[in-house]
């Protein structure tokens, strides 16, 4: 089974960086996450999670992780 969890918060609410750390914890490795930011957002990802795609979209930046 695959899993997909998108994430669009209000624009610089919310820490995502502890957002992140929490899910990387609670995911399987099929999973596939999407998160919204702001391209002014620079949130660590964690070191459980892989970067596999980014885009930029105006002032909007895509970001598509999974686990290692």
């Amino acid at each position: 089974d695959i899993s997909i969890i998108y994430i669009d918060p209000p624009y610089n609410k919310y820490n995502l960086d502890n957002l992140m750390t929490i899910l990387q914890n609670k995911i399987s490795k099929k999973t596939i996450i999407g998160i919204e930011t702001s391209i002014k957002d620079n949130f660590k990802i964690p070191s459980k999670l892989n970067l596999i795609k980014q885009k930029k979209y105006g002032k909007t930046k895509l970001s598509i992780l999974t686990l290692f």
